[in-house]
């Protein structure tokens, strides 16, 4: 079958069918239409003449087009063929799923309406200043499809000449012009109507930040002159029937905070269970939270002004304490006194007792004239402690199948500090149900304990750096031991301790610290077949020998898709690891042939970083291309002459490149004869490119198409791999390359993913023959077994 037409031919033979049935299908759907009935197939907007910024413009008017026409991928209607070859359903069943869940209607022409699209055309061009815009529409149909024209002449854009602020001397009129040089709407930009709305959320906020709790944009009124010919003037003030409440500044009188409320309302409260703290006034019946959390967390002060800043970071941080199932906050005004004869309105009855009538108070006000409001917190609690118990079971590409338990216990208020004490359990086994059998390595299990606490704040010698962002910082302290058990060859006992810290700058960034990481590896009961493994293999007998990783590591991760989601987002994971430094300072010169010890047992010197950089463009709402670069470098200093192997980098498997099986590539053009059961190979340099084409199928099914390329190498080379180490002029060249199909079946809660690979370039074949292309022949049940790989995973591969 080494026949290049044979190839030829075999591709062509199932690209053709495919062809073909894209076409079948296509057509097939006007043959369901009713009789004179045609299919609307969408509308287009042409200016003529042009205008500058045609094709926002453009896309801007077409998305307003009514009614919507059937969805299509590479060209095909997919949704609509589904609904034509099904029937109306009787009942559940596949019949059910591809008429209403999958498929779509038609969209008849008869429901197009051209004069009610030109005049919604017609008004978006002139909130976009082209007040003269003028629109023509038109349909045109060919074989029993219809499409709407719509040609624009735009005319004269207006632009602005001038923005006038309100220029009287009461403070709020001058708190309105302070803000002017933060204005959106410049002289000489193109009039728009959205813009000037943002104008005025723009304005409202900077007045929120001063107190003005009742104000609202509605209060503003933007009066636009057009008679200037092809300019306008914008003139902004507030409007005369604006409210009273709105035009003054409010401060906080008291602050009143429920920790135990209940959205039935059943609660009985007795006089004097609330208590004092500072600005707080706190009724916790229950006793279940420390008062110091609320200062930590809610940033209003008795006699300060409102700000809306203030308020959405109390908010956000009681939210993000993690033990409250709901947060309400609402403000109350303060009327005056009762007996303040200026809030009495007296009256005499005819038998001259007099009355009083309270209901129209006038509003408190504090010695600068501002309102006074109450801030009331209604906290609710959420269930302190609870249990999880998960059990999982996987299937890997080698032969391989594997189930695993765990159980979780937390406490969310563990000192009643808003502390998360969190205690795991897992385990679980893995063993062979085909292939070749490898002698004493069918079974493995693993049992892996850990304990875990989150503080709500920093805890350093040093005093005011938890900062006042929205996001709560954390000290995590971790204890965790795992044994991983492999029947016939090793015990492997690993214990840890990490302390560090966690705090997001905003909601796109987030770092972690971990001051102190301490990881001691144990092996034990190393059976003489696997001791022969280790003798020839020096680089994976120092991970099995015991030793200290000691050091601090440090992480960064920006992701704008928490921000936004837009056309194009960007994803970075930077991660900086160091281990020994500090210690082979104290210890003076050592080299890997006589380490320096604690307890006359080595610990690891090194440096290692890497960075992960994604983006994610939308091509359209059902089409999403990604992209992934990864890179990582360590070098091993001092004690060490490699990376210890739990800190090495590997490549291959579901999240990687797919086409190969996880370690069973490289390092470099290295290549292991033995069987992939035991696939360990790892690199101290990691280079891997992704690309992804995702796109929506129907109902809960997403498709992709995908290539993969990448290596690892070596910092050092070694006789037990040749090939293995790097050289920059000979890296692109001993890539890997995979490339497949997946579906993915997002389930809301998961989302499942199959992916089928197989691989382009084996680097590990003699230069001139890597790519292997021509050998692609998915007849053959040899080539199928050798190069298919399925890969089953739970969540995107990046």
């Amino acid at each position: 079958m080494n026949n290049p037409n044979v190839h030829t031919k075999m591709r062509w033979s199932l690209l053709l069918p495919a062809a073909l049935s894209l076409l079948v299908c296509s057509c097939s759907n006007l043959k369901y239409l009713p009789a004179n009935e045609q299919l609307y197939v969408g509308g287009k907007v042409n200016f003529d003449p042009k205008v500058k910024d045609q094709k926002d413009l453009t896309e801007e008017l077409e998305g307003l087009l009514r009614p919507k026409p059937n969805s299509k991928v590479l060209g095909l209607r997919y949704k609509l063929w589904l609904y034509n070859i099904s029937k109306p359903p009787k009942g559940k069943g596949l019949n059910y799923l591809l008429h209403e869940k999958w498929g779509e209607p038609p969209v008849l022409a008869r429901t197009l309406d051209l004069d009610k699209n030109r005049d919604i055309l017609v008004n978006r061009l002139q909130n976009r200043g082209f007040f003269q815009g003028a629109v023509d529409a038109d349909s045109s149909g060919k074989n029993r499809k219809v499409t709407a024209v719509y040609t624009a002449d735009a005319g004269h854009r207006y632009t602005i000449r001038e923005v006038r602020f309100p220029q009287e001397d009461d403070p709020l009129d001058s708190l309105i012009r302070g803000t002017a040089k933060s204005t959106l709407l410049k002289p000489g930009d193109y009039y728009d109507l959205d813009r000037i709305k943002d104008e005025r959320e723009r304005i409202d906020a900077a007045l929120k930040e001063q107190g003005y709790f009742y104000f609202s944009p509605d209060n503003l009124i933007m009066r636009v002159d057009s008679s200037l010919g092809g300019v306008v003037d914008i003139n902004v003030r507030v409007k005369d029937d604006a409210p009273e409440k709105g035009l003054r500044p409010y401060a906080i009188r008291n602050i009143n905070i429920n920790t135990n409320y209940s959205l039935s309302g059943n609660q009985r409260r007795r006089r004097g269970e609330e208590y004092t703290y500072g600005d707080f006034s706190i009724l916790d019946t229950r006793h279940q939270f420390r008062p110091i959390i609320f200062k930590r967390s809610v940033f209003f002060k008795h006699g300060g002004l409102y700000t809306r800043r203030m308020h959405n970071l109390t908010l956000n941080r009681l939210v993000n304490l993690n033990v409250f199932k709901f947060v309400k906050l609402e403000f109350t005004d303060v009327l005056q006194n009762p007996k303040d004869s200026l809030a009495r309105e007296k009256a005499r009855d005819t038998a001259g007792i007099e009355r009083v009538d309270f209901s129209e108070r006038p509003q408190a006000t504090d010695s600068l004239g501002r309102g006074l409001m109450d801030a009331n917190f209604y906290l609710t609690p959420d269930k302190k402690k609870s249990l999880r118990f998960q059990v999982s079971g996987y299937s890997k590409s080698n032969n391989f199948v594997g189930s695993e338990v765990s159980i979780s216990a937390r406490n969310r208020n563990w000192l009643k500090g808003a502390e998360l004490l969190e205690v795991k359990l897992a385990g679980g086994f893995e063993t062979q149900v085909g292939g070749k059998q490898v002698t004493g390595s069918s079974n493995s299990y693993s049992l892996s304990p850990e304990v875990n606490l989150y503080i709500p704040r920093f805890i350093t010698p040093f005093k005011g750096i938890n900062g006042s962002t929205i996001f709560v910082p954390k000290t995590i302290l971790n204890v965790g031991y795992e044994l991983l058990k492999r029947t016939g060859f090793y015990n492997l006992n690993s214990f840890r301790f990490q302390g560090g810290y966690n705090w997001k700058e905003n909601e796109a960034k987030e770092h972690t610290l971990n001051v102190v990481s301490v990881n001691y590896v144990l092996p034990s009961h190393i059976t003489d077949t696997f001791q022969h493994r280790l003798d020839l293999d020096p680089v994976l007998r120092q991970s099995f020998e015991k030793q200290f990783i000691i050091g601090t590591n440090y992480n960064y991760v920006y992701n704008d898709q928490l921000i936004r989601e837009s056309r194009f987002n960007t994803y970075f994971n930077g991660n900086v690891d160091v281990a020994g430094n500090l210690l082979g300072a104290v210890m003076g010169k050592h080299d890997f042939e006589h380490p320096a010890t604690i307890g006359n047992i080595p610990f690891s010197q090194y440096v290692r970083l890497s960075a992960d950089v994604r983006n994610y463009w939308k091509l359209n709402k059902n089409v999403r291309w990604v992209n992934r670069l990864f890179i990582g470098y360590g070098y091993a200093y001092g004690n060490s002459r490699s990376l210890p192997f739990v800190k090495q980098f590997y490549i291959g498997g579901s999240n990687s490149i797919r086409a190969f099986r996880a370690r069973a590539l490289g390092p470099g053009t290295y290549y292991t004869r033995e069987n992939n059961l035991f696939a360990n190979e790892a690199g101290d340099i990691k280079l891997e490119m992704n690309t992804e084409l995702r796109a929506k199928l129907f109902g809960l099914v997403n498709g992709a198409v995908f290539v993969d390329a990448g290596n690892i190498w070596l910092q050092r080379a070694t006789p037990e791999r040749p090939g293995g180490e790097f050289h920059f002029s000979k890296a692109l060249s001993q890539l890997a390359v995979g490339t497949g199909v997946g579906l993915r079946f997002d389930f809301s809660i998961l989302l499942l993913r199959l992916d089928l690979a197989f691989p382009l370039r084996k680097p590990y074949l003699p230069e001139g023959r890597r790519w292997v292309l021509d050998q692609i022949n998915f007849g053959d049940a040899g080539w199928r077994k050798e190069n298919l790989v399925l890969n089953i995973a739970i969540g995107y591969p990046f």
